[in-house]
Formats: C-alpha cells, structure tokens, sequence
C-alpha cells in the first residue's frame, strides 16, 4: 500500500478535517512499514541530518517496541 504523494502535508498538521480522509490509509500504510520493519519509524527519526543532535528528547514513544530500539540501540547511535 502506498499513501497518495499528493497530500498535502501542512493541511495534514492543521486541526480541519482533510486529515481525517485519510486517517485509516496512514493508519494501514503505518501498520504495514511497522510489520515489515518494527524499528523502522524509530530508524528515520535517527538519521540524517537528525542524527548530528546532541541531545535527544523522545516525547512519544506508544509501543513497547520504540523503546525497546531504543535502548538496544542507544550505544549505536553517533555520539559527540
């Protein structure tokens, strides 16, 4: 499944409804990047340019297993 690329992602974070018409899709296209991959959210929020942080505040963490990446990974993280 793959979410349509045309959405638009500020209306995503406002408080209207669009985001609501595509609640359930995003809901399932999550569900299934998560099966495939547990720690694949966890993953891109530690890459690239976010990985340069030297300090990490993790305010939203739901599922045991996003903590749980993060404390099998923790030491593999870039360090400063």
């Amino acid at each position: 499944m793959h979410l349509k690329k045309s959405l638009d992602f500020a209306r995503l974070l406002d408080s209207t409804s669009y985001k609501e018409q595509f609640r359930a899709d995003m809901i399932r296209w999550g569900e299934d990047k998560r099966n495939q991959d547990l720690g694949f959210f966890c993953r891109v929020a530690t890459s690239g340019d976010e990985a340069k942080k030297s300090v990490w505040i993790i305010s939203d963490a739901r599922r045991k297993t996003d903590i749980e990446y993060f404390k099998r990974n923790s030491h593999t993280l870039p360090k400063h």
